[in-house]
């Protein structure tokens, strides 16, 4: 059958499995649609077969990356991280209280102490409502997702701003390591999202730790964007967490001193 000639292994052959995975999906959607088509199938059924093997031929001759190439990558994408984090730290400085207005404020705080069914306080915004939140709040959740953690990280009181920049830089270095960096970032999201969960007396432990961690393997950019906005709207808000997070700031430099 013409599709087993797609997913068929060229003996003796050895390719870099995620670059012919994506090759055979995108092969595949071609042949889903050219088969709408009854007239030209068979010769459109022997062009995808001729691309396929023409291009997992290259992907063959490509020299596999060593792991100096996956370190020097490493290095700039932290490079890039730092930039953009002393960026995004300059322009949008320390949250604030009360940043809404009344009126805006009496709704954010119906909607952070919104319950379900069960009496549990539930997030705010649905884990795919990117369309909810603020259009630069999305952009740097799908764009730049550890710079947007570690405002978040800031904002809930976890870590400091640039700690939470070095513990994304680590992530990034894992990187170098396979898929050690997905399981990393993976990990502590799903970990701290537990904690967001119990600052805002959600339901947690238990099964929503396999939901959290459902949401940050294949969805993290979704599950940032979702805890940014909570953390937003408590802040501006004056959300008894926000304010407890404000006010163990304010007794940091008196306990120092």
């Amino acid at each position: 059958p013409f599709w087993l000639k797609l997913t068929h292994p060229i003996p003796s052959v050895t390719v870099r499995s995620q670059s012919t995975v994506m090759l055979r999906l995108s092969l595949s959607g071609l042949w889903v649609a050219s088969a709408i088509s009854v007239r030209r199938w068979k010769p459109l059924e022997t062009e995808i077969v001729n691309a396929f093997h023409s291009a997992e031929a290259k992907l063959v001759q490509q020299p596999e990356r060593t792991f100096v190439d996956n370190l020097i990558s490493a290095f700039i994408s932290i490079f890039i991280l730092l930039i953009v984090a002393a960026a995004y730290n300059y322009v949008k400085g320390e949250p604030e209280l009360h940043t809404a207005g009344v009126e805006g404020r009496e709704q954010i705080m119906k909607d952070l102490d919104d319950k379900d069914r069960d009496g549990n306080t539930k997030f705010a915004h649905g884990v795919c409502g990117c369309c909810d939140t603020s259009v630069p709040l999305c952009l740097m959740s799908f764009c730049c997702t550890g710079v947007r953690w570690a405002d978040t990280a800031r904002m809930a009181g976890w870590f400091t701003f640039w700690v939470a920049i070095a513990l994304m830089a680590v992530v990034e270095f894992g990187a170098v390591f396979g898929l050690l960096g997905w399981v990393m970032f993976t990990a502590i999201g799903m970990y701290f999202r537990q904690k967001t969960r119990v600052d805002f007396g959600m339901e947690s432990g238990g099964g929503t730790w396999c939901i959290d961690c459902l949401c940050y393997a294949f969805c993290c950019c979704c599950a940032v964007a979702q805890e940014a906005q909570q953390y937003e709207d408590a802040w501006s808000a004056g959300h008894p967490v926000a304010k407890a997070v404000a006010l163990e700031r304010q007794e940091e430099p008196r306990a120092s001193a």
